[in-house]
């Protein structure tokens, strides 16, 4: 398969440069794919995993809470305010995170900057979850 450049970014530095072989993401109306030769594309990014298929069998998954994707001239470049690596997520610790934020969401009036702000959140945690049990073996 053939590869293209990819540069992973937030305000504290590069998090990944290299090539790939493609990029899933999420922006606000449904998951994409980038593969090599893509056409040029720009998109929000909403709270997800990101998973970077590395080339050859390996992958790479982060889970982002938002952000902004390029593709231009066959290089990809992803901004994000943060990125976490799966590695640093503990998989039990996020999937309780996700189910004391659904039970805080159900116990909220919908429309209020609370609800907003814990949908947000739980969103997030999600994305963490789903990053994280990407690398958690099966049992």
């Amino acid at each position: 398969m053939d590869s293209f450049a990819l540069r992973l970014i937030a305000p504290y530095g590069v998090i990944f440069e290299g090539q790939v072989e493609q990029v899933t993401a999420t922006s606000p109306v449904g998951e994409f794919g980038v593969l090599a030769q893509h056409v040029d594309f720009l998109s929000a990014l909403v709270a997800c995993p990101l998973v970077v298929k590395l080339p050859g069998t390996g992958y790479r998954y982060y889970a982002v809470p938002s952000g902004l994707a390029e593709v231009k001239n066959g290089k990809m470049t992803i901004l994000v305010p943060q990125a976490t690596p799966a590695e640093e997520i503990d998989v039990e610790q996020a999937g309780a995170e996700v189910d004391d934020l659904r039970q805080k969401l159900h116990s909220l009036e919908p429309g209020g900057e609370e609800h907003a702000e814990v949908e947000r959140a739980l969103a997030l945690a999600q994305a963490r979850w789903r990053a994280a049990q990407s690398i958690t073996p099966r049992v």
